[in-house]
């Protein structure tokens, strides 16, 4: 008898966390929206680094993503084609680590997803699992190799394209009317991934074919936070320009440590301060302070010429809508350009789901995505076409002010930069608001 009853108590304590787990799920489900009656469900993948040296660019983006499908349902589920339909998110850490990121793309095939929203290094090595299947990868910013000839169902947003040739069309030498004038000598500085490494690769020889001569060109591993080292060497030659194409978070350790030795140099950044959280804009303090940015769209939360807004083809009704549940739903903290861009790519690809009217034929799917219709969203007007890359309708250089105390960084629009040809070339029509003589020194107070 007092087995039996010592077996009983074991039990019932060994049962205590499935039970409280069950009545944890059971208030999961009570918050979620209902279902429409007789939706049906479409498979959304969500490939991002949550953890790792691209954490800090990852995460907000996946929080928006989060935000444009919680919206979806709770109106009720998404109608294509006369049908609604509830849209299942299933998210996978591939922390960028190729392996981790395939075996990421055979389970959210097997899990029957239909388009995933990519962010990642390895796509080329997902496309032996996601083309066969006729599942659409859409992913951030990679080199133009991913939509080679014969990929059908992988569409890139092509930030690289636009950053690669906006940066030499804001260099110039003596008398040039660019952005940065009087710039003979050149250091790049370049993270390990894919999307810098593209950037770099296809930069170096448009800056070379205007005269500019590139004196420094190292390339650092992501999370690198001790930057003395490439500070020193860089210190030591002294070039006019510093060209950064860094988008881990680590990457922001570089200003106070060069300001730290006596060294603020002028600097063209990649997108690394002013679409990160107040605590990175704490981190890079004044020191980062007269750093010239490249930006692709509006930060969220931040007021921009209306001009603007029309130029890059954002919906500034959807993009003041976000700014204002998004803060209430995930934090300041993951309130960065990254968090709307993910918003705006999911609603961009649900859009196509609807324009095609169907979930099922994904030759349909992709042939939307290929056509000229354009999705104007909180970020920017979506396009693919043909070549089955996004590139940016405008490009805009941003001059850093960073209040420490608050977190903050007030942004001064100092050229903005417009593709005239359809696809990635050098051919730019570039407006600049400001000339900065790169003889004199930069003030960072």
């Amino acid at each position: 008898m007092k087995r039996s009853r010592l077996f009983v108590i074991i039990a019932s304590v060994l049962l205590l966390p499935v039970i409280a787990f069950c009545l944890i799920a059971a208030g999961e489900k009570e918050e979620k929206a209902a279902p429409a009656e007789g939706a049906k469900v479409f498979h959304f993948g969500n490939m991002v680094a949550l953890t790792g040296n691209m954490a800090a660019l990852c995460v907000p983006a996946s929080k928006g993503v989060e935000l444009a499908v919680e919206e979806v349902n709770a109106a009720g589920g998404l109608l294509v084609g006369g049908e609604k339909y509830m849209i299942e998110l299933h998210t996978y850490d591939g922390r960028w680590d190729p392996k981790t990121e395939v075996a990421g793309a055979i389970k959210l095939v097997n899990e029957g997803c239909k388009i995933i929203h990519w962010m990642g290094g390895a796509g080329i090595a997902a496309q032996a699992h996601t083309e066969p299947a006729k599942v659409i990868m859409a992913g951030w910013g990679f080199p133009w190799e991913w939509v080679r000839e014969g990929i059908k169902y992988t569409f890139i947003w092509d930030n690289t394209g636009s950053c690669m040739m906006l940066y030499p069309n804001l260099i110039g030498g003596p008398g040039a009317d660019t952005l940065f004038t009087n710039v003979s000598t050149v250091a790049l500085l370049t993270e390990n991934s894919v999307m810098a490494i593209s950037i770099r690769d296809k930069m170096k020889p448009a800056l070379e074919a205007k005269g500019i001569n590139i004196i420094f060109d190292e390339v650092v591993e992501m999370g690198t936070t001790d930057y003395s080292t490439t500070i020193a060497k860089i210190k030591q030659l002294d070039p006019d320009l510093v060209v950064s194409n860094q988008f881990s978070a680590d990457s922001i350790n570089f200003y106070p440590q060069a300001a730290g030795v006596g060294y603020t140099p002028w600097v063209l950044n990649m997108d690394a301060i002013i679409s990160r959280s107040a605590e990175a804009k704490r981190l890079a303090g004044s020191a980062a302070n007269g750093i010239v940015e490249y930006m692709f769209a509006i930060p969220p939360g931040e007021d921009a010429p209306d001009w603007l807004y029309k130029g890059l083809g954002v919906d500034k009704a959807k993009l003041d809508h976000f700014s204002e549940v998004f803060p209430d739903r995930f934090g300041m903290e993951n309130f960065t350009l990254s968090s709307v861009a993910g918003y705006s790519f999911a609603n961009a690809m649900f859009f196509h789901l609807q324009q095609a009217g169907t979930v099922d034929d994904m030759d349909a799917v992709a042939a939307s995505l290929e056509s000229d219709i354009v999705y104007n969203g909180a970020m920017c007007g979506w396009s693919f076409g043909e070549d089955h890359m996004y590139t940016m309708r405008y490009g805009m250089a941003q001059l850093w002010d960073i209040d420490e105390s608050a977190g903050t960084c007030r942004a001064e629009y100092v050229a903005v930069g417009h593709p005239l040809d359809p696809t990635v070339t050098e051919n730019w029509d570039v407006y600049v608001g400001k000339s900065i003589d790169v003889t004199k020194p930069r003030i960072t107070e």
